[in-house]
């Protein structure tokens, strides 16, 4: 969970041709740049759920997807913080299908809810998600 082996590392530096501190500071800028390619980011975001999933598991630690959600969210989607606060009370994992869902849902749905069918084939996390924000 969360785990680069030490050869996966230097192997990835290497490859970046990074050989200093300096170096690496100035290759995550420019990988952080890439976030904003909605191609790249999808690619991203569904490497992380693999990435930080529990070894044998097929769910994701609600606390770990919290935070990388509002990670790789905080400047991407305007309801993160919404997302966030819901999924506080949410007692279960997160399944595979959830994560890829949920950018399929931000995407749609970047500022609001107009013309959100909760019969759709959303899972049912995102139908109470909808629910609780339009309660308040």
């Amino acid at each position: 969970m969360c785990e680069f082996k030490r050869s996966g590392w230097c192997d990835g530096w290497q490859k970046l041709q990074c050989e200093s501190l300096a170096d690496m500071k100035k290759a995550v800028g420019e990988m952080s740049k890439e976030l904003s390619d909605n191609v790249k980011f999808r690619e991203i975001y569904l490497f992380t759920f693999g990435f930080a999933k529990a070894e044998n598991q097929k769910s994701l630690d609600k606390a770990t997807a919290m935070a990388f959600w509002q990670l790789l969210f905080v400047d991407r989607y305007k309801k993160i913080d919404l997302w966030l606060e819901f999924l506080e009370d949410h007692k279960n994992a997160i399944s595979k299908d959830t994560w890829i869902q949920f950018l399929d849902f931000t995407v749609k749905y970047p500022d609001g809810f107009e013309g959100y069918e909760d019969d759709g084939a959303w899972p049912v996390l995102i139908d109470e998600f909808v629910e609780f924000v339009q309660d308040q």
